[in-house]
């Protein structure tokens, strides 16, 4: 999984691709987790470092706290696939929880009167 900003700006991410290939005319797809929200990026700037990829792209779906799948793409052939989720946390020693702030326990002593 790589952590990314919800942001539209350029941001990069490092990948090892499947198989070493030319890697121009690469297209990224973005799909939010739990919807059907999907963004194509196409003519992606990749650059080798290495043994990685750096991968520089820019998104307009990409919100805070939610997770999206992504895959790359070349002439219709998987090179890549991996999860990214969006946040704009900065201090990675506090655990982030999804569900922050979003759910109420619901006290119940799970009798039923008949």
């Amino acid at each position: 999984m790589k952590i990314v900003q919800p942001i539209t700006s350029e941001q990069e991410i490092l990948i090892i691709p499947r198989e070493s290939l030319d890697y121009n005319n690469v297209s990224m797809i973005i799909k939010k987790d739990g919807q059907r929200i999907t963004e194509t990026i196409n003519d992606l700037v990749m650059t080798e470092l290495g043994n990685y990829f750096s991968v520089t792209f820019s998104s307009t779906i990409l919100e805070e706290g939610f997770g999206y799948s992504i895959e790359l793409v070349k002439d219709g052939n998987l090179i890549y696939r991996d999860k990214l989720y969006a946040t704009s946390q900065t201090d990675f020693t506090t655990k982030h929880k999804q569900s922050q702030n979003k759910y109420t326990e619901v006290v119940d002593d799970n009798t039923y009167v008949i």
